[in-house]
């Protein structure tokens, strides 16, 4: 059974190993993407949002994830 300062000690790890989050999405996905980017915030971690950043029906996900896949491959 996990005491109260070993729960203490995971949630600092875990903190310690809160990463960058990207996120990409076209006009499919850009309402649960501004969702969950929200939620994601919310909850402390750094989001990086590549697009879009206003729904158009005519944009196209490629657009947006290829620059976020090139950023993730660039470190």
């Amino acid at each position: 059974m996990k005491n109260e300062r070993n729960i203490e000690n995971e949630s600092a790890q875990r903190a310690e190993k809160i990463m960058l989050i990207c996120v990409a999405a076209d006009h499919g996905g850009f309402e649960l993407k501004e969702q969950l980017t929200a939620a994601l915030k919310t909850a402390g971690y750094e989001v990086l949002d590549f697009g879009a950043k206003e729904l158009v029906k005519e944009d196209d996900y490629p657009d947006f994830v290829v620059p976020l896949a090139r950023a993730v491959m660039s470190g």
